[in-house]
């Protein structure tokens, strides 16, 4: 057996998920539609100098719209003994991707701000900036060096006296958060829950569905939506998934 140090790359993750343990997640999964989603792709590749928009920036971007129409998911509790409800006043996303620190592969977090209010194009630009910029490059990165450095008991303390505050969390880790694994052949992702709401995304596949009586092969997204129970109930988070959902299935290029 081998056995060395947690890496320092890595603990901002280890305290994040130490503080995850403190949501009650429930866990509702569905099957997108991905034809709308497949057909605005294929249209903006066909136009000069267009952005095109990813699977992560189109959930970003319907999900935005979604929950700002459902306010009593965008936001937190807070306390034990005496817990609090905090609304947020806008919609920001957060997402998860592949990164490296100091040679080591991590998880890096890309907050897109007022997703409810920007354009498709805008988010999009966004995701890719955040995607193809290495982490030592974020204006984030100091901090989060600064994070690793500390000792183990002093990091966890302050990681999570930060989160502890809605407003520096919402600033910080956004009103949602989406995980993708949608580039490998995974067919149903439970997310690590990281927000009041968590969407984790698998791999778009084709599928044979019914539809008017007629078995047809579309393309299809599954996508599992995790809710803090105590900010909202089952019947809440399945109107805003439904609403996703039609958003997603409907989705065009913003006009």
């Amino acid at each position: 057996m081998n056995n060395t140090a947690f890496p320092l790359s890595r603990r901002h993750t280890l305290y994040f998920l130490e503080q995850s343990t403190q949501y009650s997640p429930v866990f509702l999964s569905t099957d997108i539609d991905a034809t709308a989603m497949n057909t605005l792709r294929a249209t903006a590749k066909g136009q000069e100098q267009a952005e095109v928009p990813g699977i992560v920036a189109m959930v970003m971007y319907a999900t935005g719209r979604a929950l700002a129409n459902h306010p009593d998911a965008n936001g937190v509790v807070t306390g034990r003994w005496r817990p609090k409800l905090h609304r947020f006043p806008a919609v920001h996303g957060k997402f998860a991707l592949d990164k490296e620190i100091d040679g080591v592969r991590c998880v890096g977090s890309g907050l897109i701000a007022h997703a409810e209010t920007k354009s498709l194009a805008q988010i999009q630009s966004e995701v890719r900036f955040l995607k193809q910029t290495p982490l030592a490059l974020w204006p984030e990165f100091p901090r989060l060096k600064k994070l690793q450095s500390l000792p183990v008991p002093l990091g966890r303390w302050l990681f999570g006296k930060l989160m502890s505050k809605p407003t520096l969390k919402h600033k910080l880790q956004g009103s949602f958060a989406i995980t993708s694994l949608g580039q490998k052949p995974v067919s149903l992702l439970i997310p690590q829950v990281g927000a009041s709401i968590t969407l984790g995304l698998g791999q778009i596949q084709a599928k044979a569905l019914v539809v008017k009586g007629e078995v047809v092969i579309r393309d299809m997204l599954p996508l599992t939506l995790a809710f803090d129970h105590r900010v909202i109930d089952g019947a809440e988070a399945a109107d805003l998934l439904e609403e996703l959902k039609l958003g997603l299935e409907s989705i065009k290029a913003d006009t």
